[in-house]
C-alpha cells in the first residue's frame, strides 16, 4: 500500500461497514468483550508474560475494549456498568498490580479514571472535569504564542502544542 501525500482520496461509504454493523449489534459485541478477556487472561498466563508484556496488554486494553468500545459505541447505561465492571476488574486484577509506575504514567488520563472509577458516571464526572481543564490549557498556551514574534518559532510551538493537546 502506498500513500501520495498531494492525492486525493475518495473513501467509499457503504451500508456495510464494518463500524456501522458493529453499532447496529452493541449487544452482541459487548457480550465478546469478557470472551476477549478471557482470552488474553490465558494466553498471558500460558506464556508467562504478565511481567514481561503488561505494557502492551494495557495498551490494547485501553485501544480495543475502553476506547473503541466503551467510548465509540452508543451504548445505554446498563451497556456501561456491562463493560465497566468486566474491563475494570479486569485490570484491577491483571494490570494494577503488575505495571510499573512509569508504564501507569504512558496510558491516557481517561482510561487511568476509568479504572479508578467507581461506576460509569463517577468516570464520567472525572473524564469531563478533565476535559475541560486540557481544554483550557489549550487555549491559553495557543494564546501565548501570540507573544512569540519570531514567526518560525511560533509556529513551531502551535505545532508542539497542537500534537499534545490533539492526540
Amino acid at each position: 500500500m502506498a500513500t501520495n501525500e498531494k492525492g486525493i482520496y475518495h473513501y467509499r461509504q457503504h451500508a456495510n461497514q464494518n463500524h456501522i454493523k458493529v453499532n447496529e449489534n452493541v449487544e452482541k459485541v459487548i457480550q465478546q468483550v469478557p470472551v476477549w478477556l478471557a482470552i488474553l487472561e490465558k494466553f498471558y498466563r500460558k506464556y508467562d508474560l504478565f511481567q514481561t508484556k503488561i505494557l502492551h496488554l494495557a495498551l490494547f486494553i485501553e485501544h480495543e475494549p475502553f476506547e473503541i468500545r466503551y467510548r465509540d459505541m452508543p451504548l445505554n447505561s446498563e451497556q456501561e456498568k456491562f463493560l465497566h465492571s468486566h474491563i475494570k476488574g479486569f485490570a484491577e486484577k491483571y494490570l494494577v498490580p503488575n505495571l510499573k509506575q512509569a508504564d501507569w504514567k504512558l496510558l491516557s488520563k481517561p482510561f487511568r479514571f476509568f479504572i479508578q472509577a467507581e461506576s460509569p458516571a463517577d468516570f464520567e464526572r472525572l473524564c469531563k472535569n478533565y476535559l475541560i481543564r486540557r481544554k483550557t490549557q489549550r487555549k491559553i498556551l495557543m494564546l501565548l504564542t501570540k507573544l512569540v514574534f519570531i514567526n518560525s518559532i511560533k509556529q513551531k510551538f502551535r505545532r508542539k502544542i497542537r500534537d499534545k493537546f490533539d492526540r
